[in-house]
């Protein structure tokens, strides 16, 4: 399996088997996170992510949301 890492990061349910982030993926996104659609790019495709603010239900590709400004690479935060 490959995913960006970034992804990796900020999607709960994948993880890197070594603490390097250099070799192995573990987990699968839930398909859920296929069905929603990005707030920005409006594409269904690929895994998105949820704001987690209280009563907000926009969705975004982890990459469409770090272009946008609503989260950061995790190295910077």
């Amino acid at each position: 399996m490959w995913a960006h890492i970034i992804c990796v990061n900020w999607m709960p349910d994948i993880w890197f088997v070594d603490d390097n982030a250099k070799t192995g993926l573990s987990g699968t996104p839930s398909q859920d996170r296929f069905k929603l659609c990005c707030n920005r790019c409006r594409r269904k495709q690929g895994a998105c992510i949820q704001c987690d603010f209280k009563n907000c239900s926009k969705s975004y590709h982890v990459r469409c949301a770090a272009r946008a400004g609503h989260i950061e690479a995790w190295e910077t935060m």
